[in-house]
């Protein structure tokens, strides 16, 4: 909150006022470009053949009686599919990296990853986010996934890279799962128009629209604290000022509580996200939401229509 002096202040929650201002402080400004990666220097295991990453197997003998394998070094099994030794990092690959945050998991085989995976519907996976995702699959590794029916949802389904080079490449690149995924610092500090690809790829994978008479949003929910405020920072960065929310939520199934944290932004905040996610035409006049002042952004509180504050 800001005192008289306009200077940001630490107030307790329970001790907020309608007409007071929220200050968050802006996301970095630092802008590093990047144009390349190169695979191998990510993905273990792998041998440059040609200008292209094959994967690589030590040859094995059979396990001794304690189950540790006696290996032949420097012995290899060239085997899988190759992909391209360095990666452009552009449009398609900043919104592949958008879609694996928000519903990519990593198949394993002996521990080890063996391949990437995509947790869509099966309307989605028919459809213009479906293809998306194999197109940039294609043009980043070069291959394409293929479709898996979810055996727990009738509705549910897995567009699945077979491809183990890809899937040790993302293991360093976006480490973790839905509660501990992050994104890396250098991503962080990319120009605008790629932070902006990302946002449109997480967004398309978990991201809802609200279109109401008085307010059009976007927004999204998800149970990593970490990655919502890292979202939220991309956002200011692309000029947004994004709502940051906290909620517990009863999970009936398990009969437990869980952390679920919300970024909303206003439609006319990011009439290009709006477009990209198909939204209906709105007047991109920008509404004066809020104020940046000082190294923050501030939002009035209009109303407080309840609370819960359980700190000291």
């Amino acid at each position: 909150c800001l005192d008289r002096y306009d200077n940001p202040n630490w107030i307790r929650a329970d001790q907020l006022h309608p007409g007071d201002y929220v200050a968050r402080q802006y996301a970095t400004t630092t802008i590093t470009d990047r144009e390349l990666l190169t695979v191998s220097e990510w993905a273990e295991r792998t041998l440059n053949v040609c200008g292209k990453l094959v994967s690589t197997e030590t040859r094995t003998q059979v396990a001794n009686a304690s189950g540790v394998y006696d290996v032949e070094e420097h012995t290899f099994l060239p085997g899988g599919k190759s992909v391209p030794e360095h990666i452009i990092i552009n449009d398609s690959f900043m919104r592949l990296v958008g879609y694996y945050l928000a519903e990519g998991s990593l198949g394993r085989s002996h521990g080890n990853p063996s391949n990437v995976n995509f947790s869509i519907s099966i309307n989605e996976a028919n459809g213009a986010m479906g293809q998306d995702i194999s197109n940039c699959c294609e043009e980043i590794f070069g291959h394409r996934p293929v479709i898996y029916n979810d055996r727990e949802s009738s509705n549910g389904c897995h567009l699945r890279l077979n491809c183990s080079i890809a899937a040790r490449f993302i293991s360093k690149l976006l480490p973790g799962i839905c509660y501990t995924k992050i994104i890396p610092n250098w991503i962080m500090e990319l120009p605008e128009v790629k932070q902006r690809e990302l946002l449109i790829g997480f967004f398309r994978g978990d991201g809802w629209l609200k279109n109401h008479p008085r307010t059009k949003q976007c927004g999204f929910g998800i149970a990593n604290e970490n990655l919502a405020n890292q979202l939220a920072g991309l956002l200011e960065r692309c000029g947004c000022t994004p709502i940051i929310s906290y909620r517990s939520v009863l999970n009936k199934k398990l009969g437990r509580y869980f952390d679920r944290y919300g970024v909303v932004v206003q439609a006319s905040d990011a009439p290009w996200l709006w477009d990209a996610l198909d939204g209906p035409s709105i007047s991109v006049k920008k509404l004066d939401f809020s104020v940046k002042k000082n190294g923050y952004t501030l939002r009035r509180i209009d109303s407080i229509t309840s609370s819960i504050y359980n700190g000291p």
